[in-house]
């Protein structure tokens, strides 16, 4: 039973309509495709101004979402990087609600570091979760800059919280004719009890977290993208039932399980990002 129901699940890497496999989400656009949370609204970065867009440089396409956590650090997920392992081609947007556009500042990614742990493990993943760093600041005080978001010191597990998810990501599983604009959707985080009893996924860890409503979710193009308690950064956007069904729980990386790894890339830039320990409800 086990491997039944992880065959019926999928990481959320944009693929465009001639892939036969659509086991990821990701998309940006030089065309319009499909690029909502579902049941989302639409949603000012200024809000939101850690959120960016991990594209692929040739061609040019949103694949994941990525949180910025220093001015020279974002974090974003494993899975995201079939297209390349090479850093050159990807490049990172912030400051900007559309994909279309040139509101927003573009920065070449220099290096990409997974955690040392990923693996796929059938249609799921454990320690989703890369490091990007860049030679440039991608936060600031410009508008056309995003401003770091806060990753918690300490365990909380913000069940029963209300939170945002963020993200470029479809509409639904078939629509590929959607706004190119940020959507976001206010969810709540579930235990690792309940999401199992929801899901019957039997076998969530510690370092994942679910969210769920019932009624919006994340879909193709969410990957990696934020899950924020006030402007904490509680996960990134890892998988969820196939062919996005809202009836299923979400499941995200919990940052708080590698926050001390994520910390280390930090330092080394000598720039820190705002670390904060709240409960929001």
């Amino acid at each position: 039973m086990k491997i039944i129901a992880a065959l019926c699940l999928v990481t959320f890497v944009y693929c465009d309509s001639n892939s036969e496999k659509v086991t990821r989400n990701v998309h940006l656009t030089k065309k319009r495709i499909s690029t909502r949370i579902i049941n989302g609204k639409d949603a000012d970065i200024r809000d939101f101004p850690w959120q960016a867009s991990l594209r692929t440089v040739e061609p040019l396409r949103h694949i994941c979402g990525a949180a910025v956590v220093s001015a020279r650090v974002a974090v974003t997920a494993a899975h995201c990087f079939s297209h390349s392992k090479d850093p050159k081609s990807y490049s990172l947007e912030v400051g900007s609600s559309r994909l279309s556009g040139d509101t927003g500042t573009v920065v070449q990614v220099t290096k990409i570091t997974k955690h040392p742990n990923f693996r796929k493990v059938y249609y799921t993943n454990r320690n989703d979760i890369a490091i990007l760093q860049f030679d440039q600041d991608i936060a600031g005080t410009s508008d056309k800059l995003a401003t770091a978001v806060a990753i918690p010191t300490d365990d909380e597990d913000f069940s029963g919280s209300a939170c945002n998810i963020t993200g470029w990501g479809r509409v639904n599983a078939q629509d590929e004719l959607s706004s190119d604009h940020l959507q976001r959707a206010l969810t709540v985080v579930i235990t690792k009890d309940e999401c199992k009893n929801i899901s019957k996924y039997d076998w969530i860890l510690d370092s994942e977290v679910c969210v769920y409503t019932g009624s919006d979710g994340a879909c193709y193009g969410d990957s990696g993208g934020p899950l924020t308690c006030g402007n904490v950064l509680v996960g990134l956007t890892s998988f969820g039932k196939k062919n996005c069904v809202i009836q299923f729980p979400t499941v995200y990386t919990r940052i708080s399980k590698f926050r001390d790894w994520i910390q280390k890339f930090i330092e080394k830039t000598s720039i820190h990002a705002p670390i904060l320990s709240l409960s929001v409800f």
